[in-house]
């Protein structure tokens, strides 16, 4: 059986329980998946909980585990019964979260339905920073907060990963969007089209001055700060 590098961890804790190891076993994929070379794999705070024991540590299964979930890479292998993909196509999904994915690794296998193609204008590093980040600003929008054209939404910690998917979303539905960050971040904030941005190093909710589309205003909140998206990528 060919080998292939992974990271993995033989117990609970920080960081320095990782491991790189250069002999796993490159699993096949099964019938309805593909198998994918991963080129970039996204770094979300669940995997540092999931490391240290918390969030979806008890659905890793016995020791040794590898975490992660967002991957971005190219189909290498075809399980039967799959006509989505081909060969070489361009992927990134999160598969079979909150089940284990191994997703530290240069090869992953999932079902072919827990992913999508790349489109032409996105590399693999920024295809590998989208999976959780955006399915948390899409629940938050959607489902949680349910926001329709014609609302006012305030978004806290809009300039973080998720907040920033949470303001693109609530604009594209047509909703009046006021951002929350302070610094280079109200920039891009702008850059996005919102409404109104809140410098929240110098302004109050409360300040008389936000006048119309201010928070009197708001019929939604979401809180979303999330911090900045990270990725790993196997040379």
């Amino acid at each position: 059986m060919s080998k292939m590098r992974a990271v993995v961890q033989n117990e609970f804790g920080g960081p320095e329980v990782l491991t790189l190891i250069h002999d796993a076993p490159i699993s096949e994929p099964i019938p309805t998946e593909v198998q994918v070379r991963v080129s970039h794999v996204g770094v979300n705070p669940v995997d540092g909980k999931t490391r240290g024991g918390a969030s979806v540590a008890k659905l890793m299964g016995a020791f040794p585990i590898t975490v992660g979930w967002d991957i971005a890479g190219e189909v290498s292998a075809l399980g039967n019964g799959v006509n989505r993909f081909a060969l070489g196509d361009r992927v990134f999904g999160m598969p079979r979260f909150p089940y284990p994915a191994n997703g530290y690794a240069e090869f992953v296998t999932s079902p072919s339905r827990h992913l999508v193609r790349i489109p032409d204008s996105l590399d693999f590093a920024t295809a590998a920073s989208i999976p959780l980040p955006a399915t948390t600003a899409y629940q938050i929008v959607h489902e949680a907060a349910d926001v329709r054209s014609g609302q006012t939404v305030l978004v806290l910690g809009s300039g973080g990963t998720v907040g920033t998917y949470v303001v693109q979303m609530a604009k594209k539905l047509g909703a009046t969007v006021i951002g929350h960050a302070t610094g280079e971040k109200l920039k891009h904030l702008e850059s996005l089209g919102v409404d109104r941005a809140i410098d929240y190093a110098s302004e109050e909710f409360d300040d008389p001055n936000l006048g119309a589309g201010g928070i009197s205003d708001v019929e939604s909140s979401s809180t979303s700060s999330v911090g900045s998206s990270q990725f790993a990528q196997f040379h």
